[in-house]
Order: structure tokens, then sequence, then C-alpha cells
């Protein structure tokens, strides 16, 4: 007797339900993708470029920026004030400006503004006494066009004149002013005084530390008559930025009576 069995059904593999992802599908995450990248890229760039931009414009509003020059001054007549006068009166001489006006015969080098003082007179004096030396002006060269109306001074600053760190002093730079359009005003009178001086301080006056501020001071008489004369004048750095602009009245006072121009 046998048994009987169910008849045998042919083997199938069991099939899972399957998830079919169509092309769009892809597109869609892949553009995703990408603009999120882009707009990650995007303001990343954004944030260089505003905290750069933010740096320059933060430089030119707050005066001085930068490490400060601690250094002691070296006294007036050490080895170390010499040298230092020297490097910066050859830095002077070999700059474009120098070697122009120096070939230019519409111009005449006064070959040192304080020659007619005396090593004793000197130091009584403000700009060749007090302001100068190591780490204050440590050059000073002048010329005067040959019709005695202009002038070109080419100085160097140091840091012992700042006021804000690595700016130099505006008072300084109004002496300055004042020394150098009062030297080509006692070109027009040899005895005059002044009696108004303007500054319009257009842009700090950088210094970087332990270094100098090589400035360009320009003059003109602008006005003459009998007893007064007014002078124009300006101060750039060596790259041509208009740092400060001066206009100054000289006068002769009622009196007075004229001393030899190198008594003065």
């Amino acid at each position: 007797m046998s048994l009987l069995r169910p008849p045998l059904r042919p083997f199938t593999l069991l099939r899972l339900p399957q998830t079919r992802r169509h092309a769009s599908t892809y597109t869609s995450s892949s553009h995703r993708s990408f603009w999120r990248t882009r707009i990650a890229l995007t303001t990343a760039s954004v944030a260089l470029t505003a905290y750069y931009l933010g740096s320059f414009g933060v430089k030119q509003l707050i005066p001085g920026m930068g490490s400060i020059d601690t250094c002691e001054l070296e006294p007036s007549g050490s080895s170390v004030d010499t040298a230092s006068l020297l490097a910066s009166s050859t830095v002077v001489k070999q700059s474009p400006l120098y070697q122009t006006l120096s070939v230019d015969p519409n111009w005449v080098e006064q070959e040192d503004v304080y020659s007619h003082l005396s090593p004793s007179a000197r130091r009584t004096k403000l700009v060749s006494g007090t302001l100068w030396g190591h780490r204050k002006i440590s050059a000073n060269k002048v010329f005067f066009d040959v019709a005695g109306r202009e002038s070109v001074s080419l100085l160097l600053l140091g840091t012992a004149l700042c006021g804000h760190p690595n700016v130099i002093h505006g008072g300084v730079l109004a002496t300055v002013l004042d020394e150098a359009l009062g030297r080509l005003a006692l070109r027009q009178f040899p005895g005059v005084v002044t009696a108004r001086l303007e500054v319009n301080y257009k842009a700090p006056t950088r210094v970087e530390s332990g270094g100098s501020a090589f400035v360009v001071v320009k003059a003109r008489v602008v006005e003459k008559t009998e007893r007064k004369v007014k002078v124009m004048g300006e101060i750039r750095d060596v790259d041509g930025k208009l740092l400060v602009m001066s206009e100054a009245l000289f006068v002769v006072p009622k009196g007075w009576k004229p001393r030899p121009l190198g008594e003065h």
C-alpha cells in the first residue's frame, strides 16, 4: 500500500518587492547637493572678503595699529645716533626724487639747512635740536628752485615722534610745515615771523615699528606784499599720497630789524 503524495510544485525563489528609483530622484538629490556646496563656498568667500576689507578699513580709521617701538633713544652724538643719521641720509640720497632734483638745473640743494648754526646753538633749536636724531628727524634734505619761490624737503621721521602708535604726531607735522614754509618765506624777507598757520590733515602719517616715515614737503609762495608773504605747502609720502595740506602767512613785524638770513 503506497501513500498518496500531493503533486510537487516547481521550485521558485521568493522575490521581495523592490523599490524602483526614477532618474528624477537622483537628479533632484544631486541638484540639492550641488547648491548646498555652492552656497557654502559663496558664504565662505563673502566672509573672507568682509574680513580683509574690514581689516583694511579699520587700519585706515583707527589711528595706530601694530607693535610699538620701545627701543630707548640714543643720546645725541653717540655712535648709534651718528650711524642712524648717516644711514638716513643715504636712504634719502638713494631715493628717485632726490636723484631727480639733484641733477635738475632748476633746483639747488641746500647742503645742510642748519650748517650756519654752531653745535651748541643747534641743540637749543626745536627741529635741529630737540626733534633731531635717532628715532626722530634723522634726515632733512632741502631743495629750492632757482627763482626762490618754491622748495622741496625730504625728511625721515622716526617712531619717537609718534602720538598714536606708529602714527607721526600731528603737532610734529605742523612744526615740520612751519619750518619748511617759514624757510621759504625767509628767502622773500629776512625777518619774517609766523602770523598764521592753517593745517588740514588728510590721512595719518604712518611709520613702521623700528623704521621711519619718508615724507616730502613741498612749499610755494602764492602771494607777496611789502611786509607779508603767503606760502602754501603739503606733505606727501614717497608714493605721492597726500597726508597734510597747509597755508601760512608770514609777516615782518613793525619796528622789527631784519637780521642776516644765517642768523635765523
